[in-house]
């Protein structure tokens, strides 16, 4: 009998095994895989390696529901059908078969999953009795871009985080980036990245070890306010009013039904659900009980997620520039809170009321907490706190550290009315700019 392999649900001749060439695997390398040992026919660690195939899966987006006793028996049945007494099993998953597209939908594949045996000597080896001889190495898997090779997982993956935010494609950057700029020798660099990488620390850490000025808080404030979890903390230890919220991490797509529970008794519905570390309101969903469920499920990737109880308020926000309050706006969406549509197009029409109509002892209230916001977490320049009033109190939503400076954008407005120009505004910031901040 010649050597057996698992293609999809079915054993083959390793001669008769196919997949197809528009698999994803192929196409793109847009796969995992584990190799686990086999000794004396036992598969060694595998508990350990089926973990990091999971984890593997997760972090590639890959929606496949893989149980360990059904893997665990298909490996068993490929070591006794070949008698492999020592060796190797090898599981492959790829995302499946579809039309040649970078971009892909989380749910639009069905897996392939392919498995099989290898007969190898482990134990009685030279190298396993007197050790294995290494060399170092640049490494060139993911630096060799000038090779058109079919490692286009990271590219796949990339284009399809963009397609998720309304963008149609995206730019790779590295440290070759900072080189070019260092060969430019910037007297300042002006931050106007938002997001992952943007404003939380990353970017300005890069900028920090080059010693390269820069605008806007630096590598501590930048991670704080950005993790919707330490800042909430952060903001009720300094006695802040913030949204009751609960935390959920790691795989909670089988306890759904549990967790509707728990939130409908410990903050009640509606709620409002969002990433920990996103920005420009990204991934951020307001829930009612019937509706909870399907919103929760689109974020089952993300590795951490915040249910926030929900503050029907007036949606206040305050600028802070430097060591000065620079004033307060209020807004009135036409969509449901100020989501990234409402900031960034035109034709979410948003309503922005300048002044506030509020007492003043009330807008002292509102900027001077924002103000202590901006000093307890260590930020710099400019930044945006956004508010809910409800019933008299203000409740501290988050911290902007880079807010936005488009035509729709609030700090250039506020700034506006206060008699600084939107020149006059980016040209204090430039001068701002500063390393160690």
């Amino acid at each position: 009998m010649n050597k057996q392999v698992y293609v999809n649900g079915k054993y083959f001749d390793k001669n008769d095994a196919v997949v197809s060439v528009f698999d994803r695997g192929f196409l793109f390398a847009d796969s995992v895989y584990e190799v686990t040992a086999v000794i004396n026919g036992f598969l060694v660690d595998w508990k350990a390696h089926f973990s990091r195939l999971k984890n593997s899966l997760k972090e590639i987006n890959l929606n496949f529901n893989i149980q360990e006793k059904d893997i665990f028996s298909i490996q068993k049945n490929l070591i006794e059908k070949n008698k492999i007494k020592e060796g190797l099993v090898y599981i492959q998953v790829t995302r499946g078969i579809g039309e040649r597209d970078f971009n892909f939908s989380e749910t639009q594949f069905k897996p392939t999953i392919v498995i099989f045996t290898q007969e190898k000597k482990i134990l009685n080896t030279d190298r396993a009795k007197e050790g294995i001889k290494i060399v170092t190495l640049e490494e060139k898997r993911w630096k060799r871009r000038d090779i058109k090779t079919t490692q286009l997982l990271a590219s796949s993956m990339g284009k399809s985080e963009a397609s998720k935010i309304g963008k149609d494609d995206c730019w790779f950057i590295e440290n070759g980036f900072i080189k070019k700029i260092r060969k430019f020798k910037p007297n300042a660099i002006f931050n106007a990245l938002h997001g992952r990488y943007g404003e939380d620390g990353y970017i300005q850490l890069i900028l920090e070890n080059e010693r390269i000025k820069y605008t806007h808080s630096g590598v501590e404030a930048s991670s704080v306010c950005i993790n919707k979890i330490i800042s909430k903390e952060i903001f009720i230890k300094n006695k802040i009013n913030t949204p009751k919220y609960i935390i959920l991490r790691e795989s909670f797509i089988n306890n759904l039904n549990q967790i509707t529970k728990i939130v409908q008794k410990k903050l009640k519905f509606p709620v409002v659900i969002k990433p920990v570390n996103e920005g420009s309101s990204v991934g951020v969903y307001i829930c009612n009980k019937n509706n909870f469920v399907k919103n929760l499920t689109k974020l089952s990737n993300e590795r951490e997620i915040l249910i926030e109880q929900y503050i029907p308020g007036r949606e206040i926000q305050v600028a802070i520039m430097g060591s000065k309050k620079l004033g307060t706006i209020e807004l009135v969406p036409r969509r449901k809170f100020y989501d990234y549509k409402a900031k960034y197009d035109k034709k979410a029409k948003t309503k922005h009321i300048l002044p506030v109509d509020l007492p003043k002892k009330k807008i002292q209230e509102v900027e001077k907490i924002a103000f202590k916001a901006h000093k307890i977490t260590k930020c710099r320049g400019i930044t945006r706190s956004d508010f809910r009033y409800y019933k008299n109190k203000f409740y501290l939503l988050e911290i902007n550290t880079q807010p936005g400076m488009t035509e729709l954008s609030l700090v250039p407005e506020i700034a506006k009315y206060k008699g600084i120009s939107f020149n006059n505004l980016i040209r204090w910031m430039i001068n701002d700019a500063s390393i160690n901040r």
